[in-house]
């Protein structure tokens, strides 16, 4: 592992080059950013963090297609407060991958219940943090149990046989992911990115500590930190994301996730090609402490 030193200088000239703002074109948060209203940004921030995964390019057009069905019944919130599960034709075509449109529409059905307790979703995990002494990744783990007996609720509007978790459709149940389960829960650790962080781009409409969050891992973000020492693991999985947390909160204590959104997007730029290039290398602000360029 490259010293802490050398690591911590080259990751924060990677931030001083990257802005953040100029990248949301390409991100899923820019979704949220198109609302003003505090429950608007969250209903779309969850939608856009489930259908976070893949490449940008195929899951913004589905993202788009949602909002245009949001903003004809007057924005995200206004949509989850009206939404019946007759509304299933209007999703028809929310598709993506596994995900098929009555996932969304119990996903929508499913935050709709969760608000007659919680009018906020931030509410729910900010009570759960509260008991789950202080710690995100149980408060994640508990928070979103709880969303999953709503999602029993809300599911039988569809299908009155979806009575316990377990009948819940499979595709559904992927976006309620647990750390419990072994998953890396990349898409919940980068909703809570978006809600906690204070710093652009992210929106901190939570009241949880940044300290206390933990890294979201995707495919870009797993090979830098095995380029960078930071990550043995091979697996992506809830393992992997403690490891690679507690070595970028040795760096950055208050903000161990806030390299995030700037290694995510140098794999998604295609600045970072996975392997050593004559020409492409020695540009990144990260070449010093590569493993590629001593290979």
């Amino acid at each position: 592992m490259q010293s802490q030193k050398s690591l911590k200088k080259a990751l924060n000239r990677l931030l001083k080059q990257h802005d953040p703002i100029a990248s949301l074109d390409q991100d899923p948060l820019q979704i949220p950013h198109r609302y003003k209203d505090a429950r608007d940004q969250e209903i779309a921030a969850v939608f856009s963090a489930q259908i976070a995964y893949g490449r940008v390019s195929l899951f913004l057009p589905v993202l788009n297609k949602l909002t245009a069905i949001w903003d004809r019944k007057g924005g995200p919130s206004a949509w989850v407060d009206a939404l019946r599960a007759s509304d299933l034709p209007s999703l028809s075509e929310i598709t993506y991958r596994w995900n098929k449109p009555r996932d969304f529409l119990i996903l929508g059905l499913t935050l709709q219940e969760t608000h007659k307790d919680y009018p906020r979703l931030s509410y729910l995990f900010e009570s759960q943090y509260r008991r789950s002494d202080e710690d995100l990744r149980a408060c994640l783990d508990r928070s979103v149990g709880i969303l999953l007996e709503y999602a029993v609720v809300a599911a039988q509007q569809i299908n009155p046989t979806w009575n316990t978790v377990q009948r819940l459709p499979d595709s559904f149940r992927r976006f309620l992911s647990r750390p419990s389960g072994g998953s890396a829960c990349k898409r919940w650790h980068l909703l809570m990115r978006w809600m906690v962080r204070r710093r652009q781009p992210d929106l901190g409409l939570w009241k949880l500590p940044p300290s206390k969050l933990l890294m979201p891992i995707d495919v870009h973000v797993h090979r830098l930190s095995g380029l960078l020492g930071l990550l043995t693991r091979s697996a992506v999985d809830d393992k992997a994301v403690v490891q690679l947390t507690q070595a970028l909160r040795v760096l950055r204590p208050r903000d161990p996730v806030g390299f995030d959104f700037a290694l995510s997007h140098l794999g998604i730029s295609g600045h970072c090609l996975g392997r050593y290039d004559k020409k492409v290398c020695p540009t990144c602000p990260l070449y010093s402490v590569c493993i590629h360029p001593n290979q």
